[in-house]
């Protein structure tokens, strides 16, 4: 494994659909630098794709916790998880 500095680390991620019935799955990745990366995917079943985006979070923050991540910046396209994650509710 890459030496884990005390720089803030980016983490994506982010739920997906497809196909009739809906199957969903989510995706995350862990840039440690510019030549290291962790690529994580997981197909869920049927679900529903808000429940993904929080179980995408929690993979992405399990992943990082676990590998020695001590600062990361989540980055999502997900408004509902963000405003959650923050404490902003309508």
């Amino acid at each position: 494994m890459p030496h884990m500095n005390t720089n803030i680390l980016r983490g994506f991620f982010d739920g997906t659909s497809q196909g009739d019935p809906l199957h969903y799955g989510v995706g995350e990745i862990l840039f440690i630098n510019q030549n290291h990366q962790y690529l994580l995917r997981y197909a869920l079943g049927k679900d529903t794709i808000t429940r993904d985006e929080f179980t995408s979070l929690w993979i992405l923050l399990y992943t990082s916790f676990h590998l020695g991540v001590k600062r990361i910046q989540v980055l999502s396209d997900s408004k509902l998880v963000g405003f959650w994650v923050n404490m902003e509710f309508f």
